[in-house]
This record gives structure tokens, C-alpha cells and sequence, in this order.
């Protein structure tokens, strides 16, 4: 984004400059739902006849963008359940959402430097369990998409790293799949969803990367450094 205000050089006593910097985060990072409690519930009992993720192109291009963008928030947004297999981490003896969710409510987007003496900014937001979100990007890709600015390097680096180091789990041998799935299917289930289970996970779980296997096949470098 090349007018993109450079947070390394911003002057933080100017209040016009800090101002400019927050106008233009905030129109990329959304937390706020524009349609009232009230017509939420609608919304969700609706969305049964009226699925908005499956509407055709034309259809879209013939509705109104701003109620599309609402029904799309409403339906696909809401961060409504938290799970151990999903977003639940044990933090000590308690568990909490890695997430943060549900999140604080605040009328504004502000921008401030951390007590590490690094830039921190805080969405604004409505909506408690609304994900944050990028207007353009939830109504093009029609499902969950999360979006958050980011505004320092070290978290950029961070990111980085985890994923850059992070190792998989050795996918699990069909013997020992089925195994796991008969302990968890009544004897009155289908074998048939036994099967299912097992095929999806053998989908899902991998060993190495479909951009690791192309590097291999053309014996590429794993690692380059400058």
C-alpha cells in the first residue's frame, strides 16, 4: 500500500499525524457491525432461505453492497463458540480463547506506543464476538477472513518464525486411524461414517508441504540466506 504511513517514523506529538495514521488503519480493519441487535436475530432465522455465501455473481452485482455486507458479517463473522479443538489453550491452570474472544467493546481506533516502547493499536468495535474483518475481502471471498493491520515489524518477524520453525505431526498409519475411530462411533452408527471420518483426516493430516514436495521434485533449497 503505497500510502501506507511509515509507524517507524511517525512523529507521536503531532496529533494531526497520529490522526492520519489512525484514519487510514481503520479504514482497512473493521470490528463493528452496522446492523442493530434487532435485526440480527432476523438475519440468523433467515439465513436458512437466504444463504448469502452461495449467491450467484449476478445476484450480488444486482444487491445492494451495504445489506450483502451485513448479511455476510451476521452469517459468517461471529466468533459464537470456542472449543478445545478449535481456539481453547490451557494458560497455566485455566483455559482461555487464543483469540481473545469475546472482546472489548470500544467506540473508537486508537493507536499508542506499549510499555515495550512498541506501536500497539486497539480496533473498534460493537460487537463482542464479531472477527475482525476487511470489507472488500469478506464480500469477494464470501466466508470467514479474518484481517488485522499490522503495524510492527517484530510482530511481523515473530509470525515469521513461528510458522517458519513450527514442525508437523507425523501423520497417524490406517491401522491406528481406524483404530481411533472405533473407540469414538457407537456399535448402532453406520460403518459407513467411520470410513468418512477416516478418509477426511487422511485429506487434512500431511507430512510436508505441497510447496516443500515442489521444492524436493525440483530440487530446490528449503532455506536460502542472505
Amino acid at each position: 500500500m503505497k500510502d501506507a504511513p511509515d509507524i517507524t517514523k511517525l512523529d507521536w506529538n503531532n496529533i494531526q499525524t497520529v490522526q492520519n495514521a489512525i484514519n487510514y488503519f481503520d479504514r482497512y480493519e473493521s470490528g463493528w457491525n452496522h446492523q442493530p441487535n434487532s435485526q440480527q436475530e432476523q438475519t440468523s432465522s433467515s439465513t436458512t432461505v437466504h444463504y448469502p455465501c452461495l449467491l450467484y455473481t449476478q445476484n450480488i452485482l444486482q444487491s445492494k453492497p451495504f445489506v450483502d455486507y451485513n448479511e455476510l458479517v451476521n452469517y459468517v463473522e461471529h466468533h459464537t463458540k470456542c472449543t478445545l479443538q478449535t481456539c481453547l489453550r490451557k494458560v497455566g491452570h485455566d483455559v482461555e480463547c487464543c483469540y481473545k474472544a469475546p472482546w472489548n467493546l470500544q467506540q473508537t481506533f486508537t493507536l499508542e506506543i506499549d510499555e515495550n516502547g512498541q506501536p500497539k493499536h486497539t480496533h473498534a468495535c460493537n460487537d463482542n464476538i464479531l472477527n475482525l474483518h476487511n470489507l472488500a475481502m469478506l464480500s469477494i471471498w464470501r466466508a470467514n477472513v479474518d484481517c488485522k493491520v499490522v503495524i510492527s515489524i517484530d510482530v511481523v518477524l515473530k509470525y515469521i518464525s513461528k510458522y517458519a520453525t513450527k514442525a508437523k505431526n507425523k501423520s497417524k498409519t490406517y491401522h491406528s486411524m481406524l483404530s481411533c475411530i472405533s473407540t469414538i462411533y457407537e456399535p448402532q452408527q453406520p460403518v459407513t461414517d467411520g470410513f468418512q471420518k477416516m478418509l477426511v483426516d487422511n485429506i487434512v493430516d500431511r507430512d510436508i508441504s505441497a510447496r516443500e514436495a515442489s521444492h524436493l521434485m525440483q530440487k530446490l533449497p528449503l532455506a536460502i540466506c542472505s
